[in-house]
Parts: C-alpha cells; sequence; structure tokens
C-alpha cells in the first residue's frame, strides 16, 4: 500500500532541519543528559548521543546515523568544545547506538515499539477502530504517529507503519465479510446467487454470426 509520496517519506525518515535558535534550545544539556555525556570516552559516542537525544525529544522517533545533518553535528561540536571529523556511522557502533536508545526511552518515560507486545497491540487496536471509521490511508498514517507520541510510545520507521494499517484493512475487511455472511439468511444467500448468475450472464459475449 502506497500511502505518503516519495518526497514525504524521504522528509518523514531524515531529522528535520533546526536553525540556531532551535538547535540551542533542543541541544541543551540536563543534569541526566550532562552525567551520560560526561560518562562517555569518544566524540563520536557524544555525538552521537545528543542527536539522537534532540532527535527524539522533537519527533518522538530514532534516525538512521547516515541521516544526521552536518551541521547538527558542528553544532554539537562546538558546544561541547570537541573536535571531530569522518563518517559518524563508522565512529559510532550500533551496539553503543542501541543502548543510547534505550537510555533515552527510559529516561523520558516512552515505551520502545519493537520491545513492547502491549504497545503493538494498543496500535493495532487503534488502527481498528480508524478503519471502523473510515478513515483514508493517508489521513490514518499520520493519526497513528500522533497517537503513538500522545501515548509515550516510540513511533517506528515509514514501512513499519504502513505494514500495519495495511493488516488493520485487510483484518477489518475480513472482519466485515465474517459478520455479513454470518447474517445471512437462506433467502439471502439465493437471492446473492441469483444476482450473480444474471451478471455472469449479461457479460456473455453475443457472436454475431450465431444464427
Amino acid at each position: 500500500m502506497k500511502i505518503l509520496t516519495r518526497s514525504e517519506i524521504i522528509e518523514f525518515s531524515t531529522p528535520p532541519h533546526f536553525d540556531y535558535l532551535v538547535r540551542r534550545e533542543l541541544f541543551a544539556l540536563t543534569s541526566w543528559s550532562r552525567k551520560v555525556v560526561h560518562s562517555l570516552h569518544t566524540p563520536a559516542n557524544k555525538i552521537g548521543f545528543m542527536l539522537q537525544l534532540g532527535y527524539f525529544i522533537y519527533t518522538g522517533r530514532f534516525f538512521l546515523v547516515e541521516t544526521f545533518h552536518s551541521k547538527d553535528i558542528q553544532y554539537i561540536c562546538r558546544f561541547l568544545q570537541i573536535g571531530f571529523s569522518g563518517d559518524l556511522k563508522e565512529h559510532y557502533p550500533e551496539r553503543t547506538e542501541d543502548r543510547h536508545r534505550q537510555q533515552i526511552l527510559e529516561q523520558l518515560g516512552f515505551a520502545s515499539y519493537g520491545m513492547n507486545p502491549g504497545a503493538t497491540k494498543a496500535v493495532e487496536e487503534e488502527i481498528q477502530f480508524l478503519c471502523s471509521r473510515q478513515i483514508k490511508p493517508r489521513m490514518q498514517f499520520y493519526a497513528v504517529v500522533e497517537y503513538l507520541r500522545e501515548n509515550r510510545i516510540e513511533v517506528p520507521g515509514y514501512t513499519t507503519i504502513v505494514q500495519l494499517i495495511t493488516d488493520g484493512f485487510y483484518q477489518y475487511e475480513t472482519a466485515l465479510i465474517d459478520q455479513f455472511e454470518q447474517n445471512m439468511t437462506t433467502r439471502d444467500r439465493k437471492l446473492l446467487d441469483d444476482l450473480v448468475k444474471k451478471s455472469r450472464k449479461g457479460n456473455e459475449k453475443v457472436d454475431p454470426y450465431a444464427r
């Protein structure tokens, strides 16, 4: 199922662009984050942690390291007065990245979407509700993102949300068909069969040369 345009998908999957004032507020250190940063030994780990934290506070989700903006990296370097050059992805280990994500989720009181069955079930139920209200997929997408943030659940990636909505539509349609069949009487079934037969007969091609 295609829900967003290509440009919208890229926008959703990339950290927002900030001006200086937003950066100064978003990447400010609290007592907790200052302790974490001071405990990290490499510039890449300090930068990676601060960017993940700031991006998550702003959007409710995590992003791939390769999408981190160079201007944000430069700002963190100036703010922490550290030097760094090279590819952040090469110097920021995935294991450390994952550990930082868990620390951020726990500190901010968010449930991890992929690791929390209760969170997954809550989202699936919300999608079923949206389907019952006949909300279009595009509107559902943004409604799901808003629901996740309001309920302090990590927002997963675009593909995951689309798959959830696709599965939700299928389950809702299946439930409607099952309910329809259960409520059909014998007379209803006969009338439906007759309509199908008439429809098929009307669609039969007529041979103009037949005599």
